[in-house]
Parts: C-alpha cells; sequence; structure tokens
C-alpha cells in the first residue's frame, strides 16, 4: 500500500511540475501574440539578464551588452570641438540616432537633406541639454532658461529627506559612474565566512545605482522621443503618417531572440512531456538544466538582490532549487512506465522485441 501511495504521489508530482512548465511557456506565448497594450507586455528573458547577479546573467551581458555600460555611453559627450554643439553627439547615441533616420527616410520615403537639418538640430539641442548646468553663462547663451522640462536633480540626506542641486545632466552621469564603480568595487571581497560583512551597504549602493539609472533613462527616452515626435511633425502631414502607418520596431538582440524562442518553446516542450509521460526521464533532466541556468542567474544568495516576481523570502534554498531536486530525482525514476505514454512506447517496442526473437 506504502509503495502505491509513493508512486501515485511521485506521477502527481510530475504531472504538478509538468502543469507549471506548460502554463508558464502558455502565458509567455499568449504575451505575445496581444502584443504592447495598456494592461499587456510582451515577455521578454531581456530584462531578467540584465538585473541577475550571478554568472549565467553576466555571460549573457557580455554578449549582449551591460545595461549600466550602454547607458553611460549614450550619455558621454565626446570631447570638445571647435564645431557645433553636434559634433560633441555622444557616439553610441549618435549612431542609433543615424540608424533611426536611414529607417526612417526609408520607410517615409521623405527628402533626406531635409530630415537630416531636423535631425542636426535635435542633436545640437540635445548636447546642450546634456552639458550646460543651469543657472551658467552658457546655460542662458544655449536658450536652456526657455525650456521648462528642464530635468531637476535631487540628492538624499538620511533619514528621508532630500534637496534639490543645480548639475548638468552630463555631471549627473558623473556621479551615476561613480556610484557604479564604487557598487561594483565591493564584488566578492567582503564575504567572510558566506556573510557579507557590508550587509547593509551592498543593497543601499544597489539602490541607488538602480534609481539614478532610472532616471537617467527615463530622461534619455524623453529626448529621444522628442526627436521622432520633431521628425514626424517636420515632415510628415496627419494623412502620410496615417497612410504609411507607424515605424516598425527594432529587432531584440539576436541573442535575446534566440534566448527568448528557445525559452518559450523549451519550457512548452518539457511542461507537455512531462504531464503526459512522454520521455519522462529526458523531460525532468532538461527541467533540471533549465532550473539551474534559472538559479544561476539569480542565486538565491542573502548579498544578492531578491529577483522579480519572487514569493516569500529564501536563504540559499529557492523555489527554483526545490523544484530542481525533484527534477533530478524524477530523472532517476521510470515514472513515465509507472503512468503515461512511456508505458505504451515501453509495450510497442517490447513486443516488437518478442516478434524478432519469434522469429
Amino acid at each position: 500500500m506504502r509503495e502505491r501511495l509513493a508512486l501515485t504521489f511521485l506521477i502527481l508530482l510530475r504531472v504538478a511540475i509538468g502543469w507549471h512548465f506548460t502554463f508558464e511557456a502558455l502565458e509567455k506565448h499568449r504575451s505575445i501574440q496581444i502584443g504592447e497594450t495598456v494592461t499587456n507586455r510582451p515577455w521578454t528573458s531581456e530584462g531578467y539578464f540584465r538585473e541577475g547577479p550571478g554568472p549565467m546573467a553576466q555571460w549573457v551581458r557580455a554578449i549582449i551588452g551591460d545595461t549600466d555600460e550602454l547607458l553611460i555611453e549614450r550619455l558621454t559627450p565626446r570631447e570638445s570641438a571647435a564645431g557645433p554643439p553636434r559634433d560633441r553627439m555622444p557616439a553610441r547615441l549618435e549612431r542609433e540616432w543615424n540608424d533611426y533616420l536611414d529607417r526612417f527616410v526609408q520607410h517615409y520615403g521623405v527628402d533626406r537633406s531635409r530630415a537630416e537639418a531636423v535631425l542636426d538640430r535635435e542633436k545640437d539641442d540635445f548636447v546642450d541639454w546634456l552639458t550646460q548646468k543651469p543657472g551658467t553663462i552658457g546655460w542662458f547663451l544655449a536658450g536652456r532658461w526657455l525650456n521648462w522640462d528642464a530635468p531637476v536633480f535631487k540628492r538624499k540626506y538620511l533619514p528621508d529627506g532630500s534637496y534639490e542641486v543645480r548639475l548638468s545632466v552630463a555631471e549627473r552621469v558623473a556621479e551615476y559612474r561613480e556610484k557604479l564603480a564604487e557598487y561594483r568595487s565591493l564584488g566578492d571581497r567582503n564575504f567572510a565566512l558566506g556573510k557579507d560583512v557590508e550587509k547593509s551597504r551592498r543593497p543601499q549602493l544597489r539602490a541607488e545605482v538602480v534609481s539614478l539609472r532610472q532616471e537617467l533613462q527615463g530622461l534619455l527616452d524623453q529626448r529621444t522621443e522628442r526627436m521622432k515626435r520633431r521628425l514626424q511633425e517636420s515632415l510628415l502631414s496627419k494623412e502620410e503618417l496615417a497612410a504609411r502607418g507607424p515605424l516598425p520596431a527594432l529587432p531584440k538582440h539576436w541573442f535575446i531572440r534566440f534566448l527568448d524562442e528557445s525559452t518559450r518553446w523549451g519550457l512548452l516542450v518539457i511542461g507537455v512531456c512531462l504531464m503526459f509521460g512522454l520521455f519522462s526521464r529526458t523531460a525532468a533532466f532538461a527541467g533540471a538544466v533549465f532550473l539551474i541556468l534559472t538559479v544561476l542567474t539569480y542565486p538565491s544568495l542573502p548579498w544578492y538582490p531578491v529577483p522579480p516576481n519572487s514569493e516569500g523570502n529564501c536563504l540559499f534554498i529557492s523555489k527554483n532549487v526545490i523544484e530542481l531536486i525533484a527534477l533530478l530525482m524524477l530523472a532517476c525514476i521510470p515514472s513515465g512506465r509507472w503512468f503515461g505514454l512511456d508505458a505504451l512506447i515501453d509495450v510497442i517496442f517490447r513486443r516488437n522485441r518478442q516478434n524478432d526473437e519469434q522469429e
């Protein structure tokens, strides 16, 4: 009786994990089919890997680019030049804006010289916005005092106070760079016997880095949207814009597309195989490998940040680790032969072997 109960619960464990994997895959497919709406954002693994502190996330970022480094590159002006302000345009951001101009001209069929003139004005204004400090002579001469949407920066002081500071965006970027370097300098050198001796400093620094990143990324997104809007307003009528439709968005990095596709379809195949007991041991092992990669992206270590969409608190052993151990156990036992399609396949192959022996 106890053996039958044990077999029953092992089968239920396999089916439950299979249902979990299948439902996760279907939700990811569903979010992509619906597309971008007010209440829905298409699923992608990019944010998970960009924020993950583990070795797997670091390896992915080495391929797709580090979020913080990319933002700093987009907001770091080039060395001063004798020409117009656009000569100091950050190199990476200039390439991105020029690429957008190429796609814009090709999609809408507008005059390229007129489009380049609009973009040059936007580049000049962007560099002034980036480098001019409020209240300085250069800020007044550049006409920045007429812009009521100038960013207001604040610094915090304990416990919950803050005060405004007059900084250029470039100076704010320098603060961001210094804070990021300080956070990264902690590394793993402050750990003693698995205990972070600067446990309180690490999450505080990370929160400051994330806050600065979100602030600067939001400002950059506003300026980029303004550039796109100026191109449309200067070169297109409402009728032309409606006739051609919006400019298609750039595809994600090829490696992120590969990870997204393999994750969605891999979860679906593993989940269905586990639920129906088809190649159950192989499916269990594949599921365990997937969870190993997940754990390596966001390890459950006390000095690491909590992963997004997490439930509760954990120390070393997260829900992913528990499910990983369960899948490794299922990979060692033929549960699909007890109840599943593996039993049918086994019967078919057994009959074929018997017929061959009889012949």
